[in-house]
């Protein structure tokens, strides 16, 4: 487990970095930009010590894909833009002294979230026991190739619509006809995808991660919180939210 250690304190150094810029710019947004590249610096770690298979290549390949496109559109779509409303709300509720508070609650909880959601991966990089070909193999290269394509589609979508119309307009089209959250449905196929390729190397216990990124995305640090605030600035958003489904896409109910 050392490398387990490994990837806790440089997870917890490049929080510690991330923390000091957000200190200087007094905007805690570059957060969301360091999010993917956490699961990067965890792989890192993990791969250290063993010769790496196909199998640990497909899933490096496709994680450093998603983790590079993610932070890359994040930090275009947060460049010289205000704090996000969620961390508004957050700093409002931590202060006073929010700047130090927030090492410790937002950017130092993200490394070590990140860290447990990875637990899989750990086993894909360190396996108890070696295995051959699997069926489960190309089945997760699937699942996370579609989230990682479904969510680049979902964000594009995005940004063409707030390109296009007024700020308190709601995107309803294109995978956002669907779902009100299309990007977070793709997250949930990667995370579920990696969980796939891992259990044939762990323990069933590594299910705990795809249970918790599920949690968190429906329940407190995705959709829940994010959608506490839209309601406030964008009127028909409650319609929205009254005609489609939450995460999982579906056809969209008659108003």
């Amino acid at each position: 487990m050392n490398v387990y250690l490994d990837a806790l304190l440089f997870s917890l150094l490049f929080g510690l970095v991330g923390w000091i810029y957000s200190f200087v710019k007094t905007n805690v947004n570059i957060v969301d930009s360091m999010w993917s590249l956490f699961f990067i610096i965890n792989i890192a770690c993990f791969a250290q010590t063993n010769s790496i298979s196909d199998n640990q290549w497909m899933i490096y390949v496709l994680l450093v894909i998603w983790a590079v496109r993610l932070s890359a559109y994040l930090c275009i779509r947060n460049a010289n833009k205000p704090e996000d409303s969620r961390y508004q709300d957050i700093r409002r509720n931590y202060s006073p002294h929010f700047p130090l508070k927030s090492l410790f609650i937002i950017f130092i909880f993200q490394a070590v979230l990140a860290l447990i959601i990875s637990y899989p991966l750990y086993y894909i990089f360190n396996p108890i026991d070696e295995q051959g070909w699997s069926f489960l193999m190309p089945l997760s290269y699937l699942m996370i190739a579609i989230g990682i394509l479904y969510e680049t589609i979902a964000d594009y979508q995005l940004y063409k619509f707030k390109k296009t119309n007024a700020s308190g307009e709601v995107c309803n089209s294109g995978l956002w006809r669907y779902s009100r959250h299309p990007n977070y449905f793709g997250e949930l196929l990667i995370t579920w995808g990696i969980f796939v390729n891992a259990i044939q190397f762990g323990h069933i216990f590594i299910i705990i991660s795809p249970l918790l990124m599920t949690y968190f995305l429906f329940k407190f640090s995705g959709a829940g919180l994010m959608e506490e605030t839209i309601i406030n600035r964008k009127p028909k958003y409650k319609k929205y939210i009254q005609s489609t489904n939450s995460i999982l896409p579906w056809l969209p109910k008659e108003s």
